[in-house]
């Protein structure tokens, strides 16, 4: 599916699966390019939610840019993020941010992303303005609450320090890409 030049504004309520403020689920060649959301999304202990696009799995073709989210609230319970609840793509994703947001979910919960699984997957010029993440159980950072990504460049989280920001879980290598992660990448702009 192709999603260019699209807003969303108000509430969506979701399921157990797949609950996005514009997209519950984005497949293959799917590209979403300058687009825009706003508004309140929960699917009360539903899994793969995001302020944009709940889940996306993409191994060919399209891309993703120019993706803003403003003004929003995202409740759910795994796999919860500003922009995206999991993002199993691996693909390139720049320009893209979100701002005055509250995410809140149980387990991998992010600024941006809840989860990022795919290796071959990058983050340029994304980023998190004055918001709030919280979870309730595990795996929570600024801009991802779990990240495989093979890169990030110029990504930020520019949000308030009341949010629980787990940087390493030792248990299974993992890690949380947020601020103090990415270090000098770190950017003040969101342009």
């Amino acid at each position: 599916s192709k999603v260019n030049n699209c807003s969303s504004s108000g509430s969506v309520t979701g399921g157990t699966y797949n609950t996005g403020g514009l997209v519950g689920s984005a497949g293959d060649g799917s590209s979403i390019n300058t687009s825009y959301a706003t508004g309140n999304v929960t699917a009360e202990n539903g899994d793969y939610v995001g302020g944009f696009i709940g889940y996306v799995d993409s191994t060919m073709g399209g891309d993703f840019n120019r993706v803003r989210l403003e003004d929003l609230s995202i409740y759910g319970g795994d796999y919860v993020g500003g922009l995206v609840g999991q993002f199993n793509a691996a693909k390139p994703l720049t320009n893209s941010y979100v701002k005055n947001a509250l995410v809140y979910g149980n387990n991998y919960v992010g600024g941006l992303f809840g989860d990022i699984t795919a290796a071959g997957s990058s983050l340029t010029k994304c980023g998190a303005t004055n918001a709030v993440v919280m979870a309730a159980e595990d795996m929570t950072g600024g801009i991802a609450g779990r990240s495989r990504a093979a890169s990030s460049a110029y990504c930020y989280n520019t949000s308030t320090a009341d949010a629980k920001v787990i940087v390493i879980d030792e248990a299974d290598g993992e890690y949380s890409l947020s601020a103090e992660y990415i270090g000098n990448h770190f950017s003040n702009s969101d342009e």
